[in-house]
């Protein structure tokens, strides 16, 4: 069974605070990370969540 709209935009809001949660305490230094050509930086993946969650 498909859950509803209201379900999943529930879904999207608790995933994006629990990702907020997970690096609220980290400073600039701990969000700044070396790149690496196969990993995404940190704060691009944030910004992705962002954007999900505008779009949706």
């Amino acid at each position: 069974m498909m859950p509803d709209s209201n379900r999943l935009a529930e879904w999207v809001s608790d995933s994006r605070n629990r990702s907020i949660e997970l690096i609220a305490d980290l400073d600039d230094d701990q969000l700044s990370v070396p790149y690496i050509p196969t990993i995404n930086p940190l704060l691009w993946e944030m910004c992705h969540l962002a954007y999900f969650q505008e779009f949706w």
